[in-house]
């Protein structure tokens, strides 16, 4: 069998109302010599039932199914089976545009680059989301595109001007790349993508970025983005911060951007946490002046424990 230049790799769990779209923002790609790697992650709703629709009708879908085992697992699972040069991660419930694989792919090859980057789009079909819409954003302003650079530098930039983005889907990735670095998703943890795409940014040698909003990513209450922070979110911020200091360990010359990458999210992660309920918020803060008092401010901490109680509903 021909090796496809693109694998996209499509974890789906209780989507059913948003996948025909999301099949078919991949189906109308340009490009068309791809293949559609989906793993029905223990789907309850009709999701395999469209998903067998597709697979029945374009031959470029493969269709797999497993008990939950959540995103990470999934993905990797996804990984594990593509066949492509390079790989693209999206979610069941958003879309992309149909210049977004050739655009990448020629660049990628002409360039000899082991990713590209680019911008999303945020959109909701209820019209009274628009302030939930507001709270995201995935354009970049100041970063200047198509300059190749390695992806330290780029990191650097990005965290300087609040312009890093850590969601997959705004990648396109060289798929051998990924197995020379044993790269892959921490499972067990929401938030993976922090730790991914900064493991990647810190790898690469060559990469770009394109100033295109090639992804639409659809904002929906029910989301894993939107739902209320909680010890789950902050306990998984933290071994992503570990792995990363687990990283400075072997590559010492990491050690500055690492501790620039932490002193940002971290800081961010604990300032979140005011939502959370009162003895959460303790535990957090015995975290943190346990392990992370060089990565979040005083005044974060007197956000974490003086900012107005809220009971997350």
């Amino acid at each position: 069998m021909k090796q496809p230049k693109v694998s996209v790799i499509m974890p789906v769990y209780n989507t059913a109302p948003y996948l025909d779209a999301a099949i078919q923002s991949v189906l109308n790609q340009k490009l068309e010599d791809f293949e559609l790697i989906i793993v029905n992650d223990g789907s309850t709703d009709e999701s395999q039932s469209i998903l067998e629709y597709w697979r029945e009708k374009d031959d470029r879908l493969y269709v797999i199914s497993q008990s939950n085992m959540g995103l990470s697992r999934t993905r990797n699972k996804g990984l594990s089976l593509a066949k492509g040069t390079y790989v693209y991660f999206m979610d069941s419930d958003d879309l992309i545009h149909p210049d977004t694989l050739s655009t990448c792919y020629l660049l990628c090859q002409e360039q000899n680059l082991e990713f590209v980057f680019f911008d999303a789009h945020v959109f909701s079909d209820n019209p009274q989301d628009n302030a939930l819409i507001k709270s995201f954003n995935y354009n970049r302003k100041k970063t200047i595109p198509y300059k190749i650079t390695t992806g330290k530098e780029v990191f650097e930039q990005l965290l300087k001007t609040n312009e890093f983005f850590s969601s997959v889907c705004l990648l396109f990735i060289k798929r051998d790349f990924l197995i020379e670095k044993g790269l892959d998703f921490e499972p067990d943890i929401v938030h993976e993508d922090e730790l991914f795409t900064s493991m990647l940014y810190l790898y690469t040698r060559r990469t770009t970025y394109i100033s295109k909003c090639f992804f639409s990513r659809r904002v929906r209450l029910d989301s894993i983005m939107t739902v209320p922070f909680s010890m789950r979110n902050i306990r998984s911020y933290f071994i992503v911060g570990q792995r990363l200091l687990s990283h400075i360990t072997v590559y010492l010359e990491d050690k500055e951007i690492i501790r620039l990458y932490l002193s940002k999210t971290i800081d961010a992660a604990v300032w979140q946490a005011h939502t959370m309920n009162l003895v959460d918020r303790l535990k957090v803060l015995f975290e943190c002046v346990a392990h992370w008092i060089p990565y979040v401010r005083w005044r974060t901490l007197m956000v974490l424990l003086f900012k107005k109680y809220q009971l997350n509903r």
